[in-house]
């Protein structure tokens, strides 16, 4: 009874408890969905007040990558990233065209559509329809009229929403013509322009000079204020669009080990072993991982496969081997791969067929089809014949070996012994479908010489890392992550250890680690996306757990050793580096120029002096890439002919010059062509491409992006 009433007395603080915990649920479950209590935030990305929401993103998504080949997170991620960006340029854009009144009118569409010049639209409808016959006309036609055409009612609906798919899709690039129309009128070049720029790209200045490298000497001591002061004179190059983390990574290859490939090969070459000892292909039964195909493979294919990169030890086995005998002929260190030889023979391969499918449902079919056969009726006039499915003229095919598509290997394959004995340019029938619907009539047209061949088995191994070395890989790094706690440590102690370390940069609109380009595209650092949605949320100095595994192909570890805002800073090792290096080299460079000043009296005395050659070259300002630097550079192209110059600074070393000659332009300015040329450069280099164009169009706003919080790839 006294404890009843303790509880009834305390009843009033166990409601406020109970209360405040629910309310501390209530809380966090919003705190951690996708939407809070103060509104939606399921956006996943804003700019300049305007938000992109999780569900306009994703169905932009699913219409633009439908036909992707993205694989992996990385591919996925990486495409993601792509199309938020064209959401956010669209939505940069329709704000401006907004505050610059733009608009697109119905007569302006009409236009388009009817007018004289409707090589726009016409184009833009052979892309929605994939039809190069389309006009916009027949297109607003069809969904206008589909009676007239015999269209459907329920194909005349997806014409319909076609054509409102079409018309703001015409409307948008109108309007994108108009914008950019005003903006390139902005570039239009005025005399001074045109001279200044072709004067540039047209004058060449021959130089004579001698110089001394810099050494980065370590003993030159640098100050962080030395670095401070450079890195301040040219602080806009270390700008930040968005928050950038820098992340180093160690990435190990789930690869077999030197143990694995030993043991692999005993294995392999125990079957080889066994092949040559036992009939056929007897001992293969009970041995996992090894995969066969026994094939009939002409001489002449063979060499042609040698030819065009294939294996030579493959050849020389076929050509030399006993028959019923087994040999090695790759041997690792992960592919391994036997052959052996049944028989060699020699028999017809190359031929000439015509063919006919047709259906049996009518009796009458198979006479028509062999009646015009007889009569000489071409392919085309076999197909006109009621019940004829397919009919083909002149297929030259190996008989062995064929490389036709798919259906029509296996029509020559089936019927292969049936073409062997056939008689020339009489029809037979073949039962080469196993479908009783269907018969398939040959005529052989032409049989060439016999060739020799092989009746040989392929047998394929690849080697797969081991359980205990997957096993030891992972206990190795996990050793060292715990060892190496700290993202300084995780980085300096990398090499070690034998583990190449890097650093990469990690932003919301980059959440992966790009390490090349081929012609399919870019290419990822496995599972580098897991690990920067990781980093992106870590400490400064924290290391990550490892992530991948046997699916990816290795395994990854993170570390974030720097997070910047707004600037990149001379806390990031690379740039402290750079700056390092660069004041190090002003103060080589003031020391050099003491040593050498006034050392002697033309350019030859002072490559004496410093120790090298005299050189010569040819320097004008539009050089993409010049040794000097562009202050020197720009010195060089003033200096007047004959005037000895130096020893003064330069980018990689001291330098003394003598301009020998000055070659000028060789025309008169043309400010047609010229003007054309000026406009197409300066305003080319911010309108043609999209990442500039974006980045004036964001002016001194930032964008926030969400994408990888709210559609996690975990």
């Amino acid at each position: 009874m006294a404890t009843l009433e303790k509880i009834r007395s305390k009843s009033v603080l166990l409601l406020i408890v109970i209360g405040v915990a629910l309310l501390a649920f209530i809380i966090g479950d919003f705190l951690n969905s996708s939407r809070t209590i103060f509104g939606d935030d399921n956006s996943v990305a804003s700019v300049d007040g305007e938000k992109i929401e999780g569900a306009e993103f994703q169905k932009r998504q699913e219409d633009l990558t439908r036909n992707s080949n993205a694989t992996t997170d990385e591919e996925r991620a990486y495409q993601d990233q792509m199309v938020l960006r064209q959401m956010l340029i669209e939505r940069l854009r329709d704000k401006e065209f907004e505050k610059l009144g733009l608009t697109v009118t119905d007569e302006e569409l009409n236009d388009a559509v009817n007018g004289k010049t409707p090589m726009l639209a016409n184009y833009m409808a052979m892309q929605f329809t994939g039809n190069p016959q389309m006009t916009a006309a027949q297109l607003r036609s069809l969904t206008n009229e589909p009676g007239k055409y015999g269209i459907q009612e329920t194909e005349a609906q997806a014409y319909k929403q076609m054509w409102l798919q079409f018309e703001n899709a015409l409307s948008e690039q109108l309007l994108a013509n108009k914008f950019m129309s005003m903006i390139n009128g902005t570039m239009t070049a005025n005399k001074l322009d045109v001279a200044q720029l072709y004067n540039d790209q047209n004058t060449g200045v021959t130089i004579n000079y001698a110089t001394v490298a810099y050494t980065n000497d370590p003993s030159i001591k640098v100050e962080d204020a030395d670095i401070q002061k450079i890195w301040e004179a040219d602080k806009a190059n270390y700008a930040l669009d968005e928050e950038t983390r820098l992340v180093s990574m160690i990435s190990v290859p789930i690869a077999p080990s030197v143990e694995d490939e030993t043991a692999a090969r005993s294995r392999v070459n125990a079957l080889v072993d066994s092949l040559n000892t036992t009939p056929d292909l007897d001992a293969l039964r009970g041995q996992k991982g090894f995969q066969y195909q026994r094939m009939t493979l002409t001489n002449a294919a063979i060499a042609d496969a040698v030819k065009r990169g294939g294996s030579s030890k493959l050849k020389a086995f076929a050509d030399s081997a006993n028959v019923g005998s087994a040999a090695l002929i790759e041997d690792g260190p992960t592919q391994f791969q036997i052959a052996k030889l049944f028989s060699r023979a020699s028999e017809v391969d190359s031929v000439t067929i015509n063919l006919v499918a047709y259906e049996t449902a009518e009796a009458t079919t198979a006479d028509s089809v062999r009646a015009a056969i007889a009569a000489g009726k071409s392919a085309k006039e076999l197909q006109e014949i009621a019940g004829v499915r397919v009919a083909l003229d002149s297929i030259s095919t190996s008989l062995t070996n064929p490389t036709l598509s798919d259906e029509l290997n296996q029509l020559v394959v089936g019927a292969r012994q049936a073409i062997l004995a056939a008689e020339i340019g009489q029809p037979f029938l073949a039962d080469t479908l196993g479908n009783s619907q269907v018969d398939v009539l040959y005529t052989v047209t032409n049989r060439k010489a016999p060739q020799n061949n092989v009746d040989i088995a392929l047998i394929s191994y690849t080697l797969e890392p081991s359980a205990a070395t997957v096993n030891d890989l992972r206990e190795r790094l996990e050793k060292y992550i715990t060892t190496n706690n700290t993202a300084a440590k995780f980085y300096e102690n990398a090499a070690a250890a034998n583990y190449n370390c890097g650093y990469f940069d990690i932003s919301a609109s980059a959440p992966f680690v790009m390490v090349g380009q081929t012609q399919q595209g870019p290419m990822f650092l496995p599972d580098s996306y897991k690990a920067a949605v990781w980093a992106m949320g870590a400490e400064n100095g924290e290391v990550s757990p490892i992530f991948g595994d046997e699916r990816t192909g290795s395994f990854l570890v993170a570390a974030v050793n720097g997070i910047f805002t707004d600037y990149r800073t001379i806390e990031d090792p690379r740039v402290k580096e750079n700056l390092t290096r660069q004041a190090r080299n002003e103060k080589e460079a003031e020391t050099l120029v003491k040593k050498f000043q006034g050392k002697a009296s033309n350019v030859e005395g002072y490559a004496q002096a410093m120790g090298s050659q005299v050189q010569n070259t040819i320097v004008n300002l539009t050089m993409p890439y010049n040794n000097f630097g562009s202050e020197l550079l720009g010195r060089i192209m003033t200096t007047p002919q004959g005037v000895l110059v130096g020893p003064v600074k330069g980018d990689n070393g001291v330098v003394v010059y003598q301009v020998t000659t000055i070659s000028g332009p060789v025309r008169k300015i043309d400010m047609t062509t010229d003007a054309a040329a000026f406009n197409n450069q300066r305003g080319g280099a911010v309108f043609g491409n999209p990442e500039n164009f974006y980045r004036l169009l964001l002016g001194k706003e930032k964008a926030e992006n969400r994408l990888y919080k709210v559609f996690r790839r975990d």
